[in-house]
């Protein structure tokens, strides 16, 4: 029996059937094994092979197509991972078959948890804090960039939470700063510190090998669109790529884009992208601030998301266990930096739960921006 499929080659029907005896050549998709060409290779399942090997440090760019840079690394990958001849070859070709990709959906299979039920939903109110996220879609005229942008044929490209699995993930980080920091000798205003968080995002939560780094998708247009101040005008819409790290392997990425920003909190929103594919879940993530008192703030990032394919869902303690851990350090890094600063922040408790979406659904799901 074979394993599971890892979540990054989801739903990949190609993959799977290399694992089971066919071959990806540059020529065309192999069924059988039986070195006859049978169809054309499906583009998604090239472009999941070429973000795979990329991520494990081999130079490829994400084409979609089976080209000879995809099959040097193909070769590079069997000698580096010390895969075994087939027999009758004398050294190891460029093509994905059994072996191959076995060992890539090893590398990328994330360990084994064991699903828990969700919790019982608590009568309204009680999850109105998360109404916004829950009823939040990124405006129209965003949707229809984002689908020029990346969308096969123009198709929607922004995970929509009603079409997720399973239960929706609810969480919530927040971080009691009682005194603000310090920046050139002069006190930090609210504004200025989420600024400082978001341009310097690494900064403020684990990267490897536990965690995950953030960067512009592409640096020629993402980053003039994410790295100018703030300001309540600003155009959103910069897309972010994300690394996902496990024992020091980048098992999965995802991409967000910037979809909503004011001075006191920004939401990113998932999303399909070529180099990335699809994100592991699907929804909506706040970063923000709310005052308490006199000089008194509370800093969090909030999010509702579920996850996004089949096997997201399978591994989803793994999935969300993972971002209990990323949202956790963010906590501890930001009071980390503000206590160590001339200013004084504790850590409140986390809260992560799961809860049945439909019955969230019927009574906190509210969008007011259609799908396109």
């Amino acid at each position: 029996m074979n394993p599971p499929i890892a979540p990054r080659f989801a739903d990949l029907q190609q993959f799977e059937q290399c694992i089971n005896g066919g071959r990806m050549t540059a020529d065309g998709f192999d069924a059988n094994g039986d070195l006859i060409i049978d169809a054309p290779n499906d583009i998604f399942s090239v472009a999941a092979i070429q973000a795979a090997l990329r991520d494990l440090r081999y130079p490829l760019i994400v084409t979609f197509q089976y080209d000879q840079a995809t099959a040097d690394a193909v070769r590079q990958f069997k000698i580096d991972q010390t895969l075994p001849l087939p027999v009758g070859l004398a050294q190891h070709d460029g093509v994905v078959g059994p072996g191959t990709s076995a060992r890539l959906n090893e590398l990328f299979s994330p360990p084994k948890a064991q699903p828990q039920p969700p919790s019982q939903v608590p009568a309204p109110p009680a999850l109105q804090a998360w109404g916004q996220l829950i009823s939040f879609r990124p405006p129209v005229s965003m949707q229809a960039t984002l689908n020029s942008r990346f969308g096969i044929f123009g198709g929607p490209v922004v995970h929509r939470l009603e079409d997720a699995r399973g239960p929706i993930n609810l969480d919530y980080y927040p971080v009691r700063i009682s005194a603000m920091p310090l920046e050139g000798g002069q006190t930090m205003t609210a504004e200025q510190l989420l600024e400082l968080v978001r341009r310097n995002f690494n900064n403020f939560v684990d990267s490897q090998p536990e965690g995950c780094t953030f960067h512009p998708y592409d640096p020629n247009i993402d980053t003039a669109a994410w790295l100018p101040p703030f300001i309540q005008t600003a155009f959103p819409g910069a897309v972010v790529s994300i690394d996902m790290f496990s024992n020091g392997f980048n098992i999965e990425s995802g991409s967000v884009v910037l979809s909503e920003v004011a001075a006191d909190h920004w939401i990113f929103s998932t999303l399909w992208t070529p180099s990335d594919l699809g994100h592991p879940v699907t929804g909506n993530r706040q970063w923000g601030f709310v005052p308490v008192s006199a000089g008194e703030f509370i800093f969090f990032t909030r999010g509702a998301d579920r996850t996004t394919a089949r096997l997201d869902q399978q591994f989803s303690q793994t999935v969300f266990g993972s971002a209990h851990k990323l949202w956790l350090s963010f906590q501890r890094r930001l009071a980390a930096y503000v206590n160590n600063n001339g200013g004084l922040a504790v850590v409140e408790p986390a809260t992560s739960d799961r809860y049945d979406w439909f019955t969230v659904q019927a009574t906190y799901h509210r969008p007011t921006v259609p799908w396109m």
